[in-house]
């Protein structure tokens, strides 16, 4: 597991965990949190619901979740996905998906993973999201959480 800084987040850049890792310095790690264990149980009943729809490559994790903040109020995610995985019924779904997604206490986006098409992936691609979940509320650089789809599907069955 990665230490947390002085300022409460893990260190700049883009950490790969496993799902265990994850839930043991998130979740487990603050006992007396009154907001962690539900966040954690209500985000992955709302991946539950995208792995409905798309199966995408990775995740990756940001917000006052993966900081030592006691009780943050949300987690954020952003999911990479193909883009050709989506058709005109899989993109409505997982528009829905995102528009519910504050009631699983969860801020979430989607982002395209292996573009062929290169302004795709400037535009929203991991270069972007880096920028968007790099740096906290004072601009101060944070890490983010990766945790690859096998991972979350693996927690989820």
């Amino acid at each position: 597991m990665i230490s947390f800084d002085q300022h409460g987040n893990i260190p700049p850049g883009i950490h790969q965990y496993t799902y265990l890792e994850f839930r043991q310095q998130f979740v487990e790690e603050f006992p007396t949190s009154n907001t962690r264990t539900e966040i954690h149980q209500l985000s992955f009943l709302w991946l539950g619901e995208v792995r409905r729809y798309i199966q995408p490559v990775e995740v990756w994790v940001n917000g006052g979740f993966i900081s030592n903040e006691l009780n943050p109020p949300l987690i954020e995610m952003c999911l990479f996905i193909h883009p050709y995985a989506l058709d005109e019924k899989k993109s409505y779904e997982c528009l829905q998906l995102l528009n519910n997604a504050m009631s699983y206490r969860s801020r979430c986006y989607f982002g395209f993973r292996n573009s062929e098409k290169p302004l795709v992936s400037l535009a929203i691609g991991p270069y972007y999201w880096t920028e968007q979940l790099g740096f906290d509320a004072q601009q101060i650089p944070k890490g983010i959480v990766l945790l690859p789809w096998d991972e979350i599907t693996a927690a989820l069955d």
